[in-house]
């Protein structure tokens, strides 16, 4: 079902973040390919800034680790969904979900990007 030694993703490790047209699309291009790294299906998934899945306060996981495949024991699992460095409330549900999480930030100056 999951190929050779292979394991379900069960929490996230990073996360990218960014300003529109700075890069967060290329990096995740790059990201994809690495064999230690597990990235879900589609780029965004906007599993932290959406309010419905918050707002009962019981937050099921499992619909954010079904978006992935599996990975190889010993990878490390993100996401990419820019607009987490804006949307306020995000923050707090990242951090309770894992208060260790890395965050990848990627701006670029907005005069260059105009």
């Amino acid at each position: 079902m999951f190929g050779f030694g292979k394991r379900r993703v069960q929490k996230l490790d990073f996360l990218v973040a960014g300003a529109q047209k700075s890069g967060t699309t290329a990096l995740n291009y790059y990201l994809k390919r690495h064999p230690r790294i597990a990235l879900p299906v589609k780029k965004e998934l906007h599993f932290f800034d959406n309010d419905e899945l918050f707002a009962g306060g019981n937050v099921l996981y499992e619909p954010l680790y079904e978006m992935f495949r599996p990975a190889r024991p010993g990878s490390i699992a993100g996401e990419n969904t820019p607009i987490y460095l804006y949307w306020r409330p995000a923050l707090p549900r990242i951090r309770d979900y894992n208060p260790a999480m890395k965050f990848i930030i990627i701006l670029r100056n907005p005069i260059e990007r105009a």
